[in-house]
């Protein structure tokens, strides 16, 4: 490997008064090591319950710098070395801008801001470099990595000083406690959602434990429906390694490469195969986002829509759930996460790389009572194809009302 004297170790060393550091054992989704390790642990000042989850969640797997050189200047060899393309050097300096102004801004992260940015890029910038001379294998399902790097806790502890916790909201928090409590009975909860950034994931860890006060593993275990650019692109890919994916390739980008449809069609094969697996084993919960795509903001509106949901996706995902013998339950979710990390404004294109743009800002998420699927579909509609469009519509309005309650067209 040619990295840039990078090991895998603790943080970077902060003062005591910004820090505490706790021992003990590494937990792993694969095999459990017996050894222990000594963990930095950013707190934040909240009270005193709030912080215990902080406490117990954030605990920062960092790559630690060996050779002298901060990200910017580092950033500059890897560039001239060619090790990393150009145009990905140029995006994460921006990133990396916009990210020291968002945490600057978190007055309740007590590390120093320019240490944690610096922190933190220097090891996604190692990551990204790693990531392109040797890809992540993302299976149909992906499990979690959270071993020799703990791309978890480095991806939960990236993103959670985006979210202005005492200006966020969760409406429906008895619903996802009755979903979570279904899960701990062994059955199977899913959440149809829109999708409004790559971050996603770790705002709905964020959300459901700090606001909501779900448990830590039931947060950890959601297994989220993820596309091909999040599993692609090296500069986020070490994220998306760090949660339980099952990889599918969005209808959006199906015909980026022609000569590349059939691969992506019988992966997607495989992954309702998986799918169909996770449901029967039971006790599983899952993120699913009908759209296939984030939300964009209209030009025409100035507001960011909801991507319409595709009938086919919402009719195979119950098809799925009914086949395999658990009982099963669905969940309308509405989110607000756009300003986290916003898309571009234009969809498509076989090129990743796009460029990110961090914020420091509220984040306001809606769960729904469970779908009634019994009154979906009017009894008047007969035909196959009604009624799949009308369920799906009765869904998207269920979403679309729930982001009108977070005040997602208001934003």
């Amino acid at each position: 490997m040619k990295g840039l004297g990078f090991l895998p170790s603790v943080p970077l060393s902060c003062k005591a008064s910004y820090l505490r550091t706790r021992c003990r054992p590494s937990s792993t989704s694969v095999a459990p090591r017996r050894s222990q390790h000594c963990h930095t642990i950013a707190l934040v000042s909240l009270d005193q319950e709030s912080a215990q989850r902080v406490f117990e969640a954030v605990s920062p797997c960092r790559l630690e710098k060996l050779d002298g050189f901060g990200f910017l200047e580092r950033a500059e060899r890897l560039a001239s070395t060619r090790e990393v393309p150009s145009y990905i050097i140029e995006n994460l300096k921006v990133w990396h801008k916009s990210y020291g102004i968002a945490v600057a801004n978190n007055k309740d992260v007590k590390e120093d801001p320019n240490e944690y940015t610096e922190a933190m890029f220097s090891t996604l910038l190692e990551l990204c470099r790693q990531a392109i001379e040797t890809p992540i294998d993302f299976s149909s399902y992906h499990q979690r990595i959270r071993e020799p790097f703990d791309h978890y806790k480095f991806g939960f502890d990236f993103s959670s000083v985006l979210l202005n916790r005492s200006e966020s909201s969760v409406i429906g928090i008895e619903n996802v406690a009755e979903a979570e409590n279904y899960v701990k009975q062994g059955h199977n909860v899913i959440f149809l959602s829109n999708h409004q950034s790559e971050g996603d994931p770790y705002a709905i860890d964020v959300m459901l434990d700090w606001i909501a006060g779900c448990s830590r593993e039931f947060c950890e275990d959601i297994v989220f429906m993820a596309g091909d650019r999040v599993r692609n692109d090296p500069m986020v890919s070490p994220f998306s390694a760090g949660r339980n994916l099952l990889t599918v390739y969005s209808k959006k980008h199906m015909n980026d490469q022609p000569e590349l449809r059939e691969h992506k069609l019988m992966h997607n094969r495989r992954t309702i195969s998986e799918t169909q697996k996770l449901f029967k084993e039971g006790g599983q919960a899952l993120w699913f986002a009908p759209s296939g795509g984030r939300d964009r903001r209209s030009e025409e509106m100035g507001s960011v829509q909801i991507s319409s949901f595709d009938e086919g996706a919402v009719d195979m995902m119950k098809f799925t759930a009914m086949k395999s013998g658990k009982p099963f339950h669905f969940y309308p979710m509405a989110l607000w996460t756009y300003d986290m990390l916003p898309p571009p404004t234009n969809v498509g294109g076989a090129k990743v790389g796009e460029e990110r743009v961090a914020k420091y800002t509220p984040m306001h998420m809606y769960i729904g009572k469970e779908i009634d699927w019994s009154s979906a579909v009017p009894p008047d509609v007969t035909d196959k194809i009604g009624r799949r469009r009308a369920q799906c519509k009765y869904i998207e309005d269920i979403v679309i009302e729930g982001y009108r309650q977070i005040g997602g067209y208001e934003r």
